[in-house]
């Protein structure tokens, strides 16, 4: 039951976690600074072989252990597996993911919890992500919310999902899948839209990601795992009768155009960071620069913040921190019609 409802919301928080000692008391911190706390928070060590259970059962006397669970599973087996065993001990009605290096403005689960709370249809929420903050909780301007309606073919394009920013119900049947080790979290907004849910992007900036979107150290290896990974999503897909052989063709042709597209910009990234490192003047602009700019350029083809076009997508629109919640419109101002008359991919 809540402590209090006005400051306290049923929501499980869900933290996977793998040899992150460094991080996770930063993450949990973000998560206790909530202005709307979460009623409970679940930390799933995935068989670190390091001092990290001993970081979290510190985390839990520091917090609590009426707010924060342990649990501790006996071997490495992989994110899916940590994420679907802290939701099976999961106790409130929404359940929000955060990974053990990411950090969340405080005003998260007040703006994202509140929008799910006045929209009961939805199944699933996600927003935009700040790559690299220079500072935490930092003022949100007054700016219109908008939340946009996102459709199996959009999502099939481009992953617009960051796992971080995501809710959704703890009635949702779908589950992570426990063999895929990187695109789990695509697969699995895959599913929860293929079964017919609704699936929402807010675009407000309410997470932070400390690192690369490929991470940082490794990233050619990282990438192609990436790949592997999405292409063993499409076939999944595919192999499900949800795409049609056409459909997979294109998506397969066009998930390696785009990481060939990854693949030249960390090149010429390192060159530059080369190059940078080996000239004796220093360069007006800064490696910071430079490396922002690719997280961008590589956050927005695969985790692409949501885009102004909906003319295939609904879109609610709310002032952020307001009293009232907007109705689902499209750009024409017609209501939501499942995107009729669109070319999908998913025809057969």
């Amino acid at each position: 039951m809540l402590e209090n409802p006005a400051t306290q919301a049923p929501v499980t928080v869900i933290i996977p976690c793998y040899r992150c000692t460094d991080t996770i008391a930063r993450t949990v911190a973000s998560v206790a600074n909530q202005t709307v706390k979460p009623a409970e928070v679940i930390l799933v060590d995935d068989g670190s072989n390091d001092d990290t259970p001993a970081a979290l059962r510190r985390l839990q006397r520091e917090y609590g252990a009426d707010w924060i669970k342990v649990i501790e599973l006996d071997d490495d087996y992989g994110v899916s597996v940590a994420r679907n065993t802290g939701w099976e001990a999961a106790s409130y009605d929404y359940v929000a993911f955060l990974d053990s290096d990411d950090a969340w403005h405080r005003d998260k689960i007040a703006v994202q919890y509140g929008w799910m709370n006045a929209h009961p249809d939805v199944m699933l929420t996600g927003h935009s992500v700040v790559f690299k903050p220079k500072a935490l909780n930092t003022e949100l301007p007054p700016r219109l919310l908008t939340a946009t309606l996102t459709s199996k073919t959009r999502l099939l394009i481009s992953n617009h999902f960051i796992m971080s920013s995501v809710m959704v119900k703890r009635n949702c049947p779908i589950r992570f899948h426990p063999v895929l080790r990187c695109s789990q979290d695509y697969y699995f907004c895959l599913e929860v839209i293929g079964q017919g849910e609704k699936a929402v992007l807010m675009n407000y900036p309410i997470v932070y990601r400390f690192n690369a979107p490929y991470g940082e150290r490794g990233l050619t290896k990282k990438l192609w795992t990436l790949e592997a990974d999405e292409l063993a999503v499409y076939r999944m897909v595919w192999q499900s009768g949800q795409i049609s052989s056409i459909g997979y063709f294109i998506l397969y042709l066009w998930s390696w155009i785009r990481y060939f597209r990854r693949i030249c910009i960390y090149t010429i990234q390192q060159t530059i960071r080369r190059l940078t490192q080996a000239s004796p003047f220093k360069p007006r602009r800064s490696q910071r620069a430079y490396d922002d700019t690719l997280g961008y350029c590589l956050a927005s083809d695969r985790n692409s913040p949501h885009d102004s076009n909906t003319t295939q997508s609904g879109r609610w629109s709310d002032r952020a921190g307001g009293s009232h919640v907007g109705d689902l419109v499209t750009v024409d101002g017609q209501p939501n019609s499942d995107h009729a008359g669109s070319r999908d991919l998913t025809d057969r």
